[in-house]
């Protein structure tokens, strides 16, 4: 199987009913992981929302990229809560 046909059958995994997409440990994410749940979420064929969830690190991650599709969320802390020690 080909990186197309993978491409392929997840676009129409997406495509119908809504969906909601959760990413959790967003803070290991990359920028071609990024740009890869972009281009599935801009596709005209798929219809789903995206949520990103995370830990220490995940809001910084995701605040570098300028262009998240505006249909999706984060659920980061940000600040760390007070109650948690500071990773080094």
């Amino acid at each position: 199987m080909t990186w197309f046909d993978l491409t392929t059958k997840l676009v129409g995994l997406l495509a119908t009913p809504m969906r909601l997409v959760v990413v959790d440990e967003a803070q290991r994410l990359n920028g071609d992981c990024i740009e890869l749940l972009r281009h599935f979420h801009d596709h005209p064929k798929t219809r789903f929302a995206l949520l990103y969830v995370g830990g220490y690190g995940c809001w910084e991650v995701l605040s570098k990229e300028a262009d998240a599709p505006p249909k999706s969320s984060a659920a980061c802390p940000s600040p760390p809560w007070p109650w948690r020690r500071s990773r080094p």
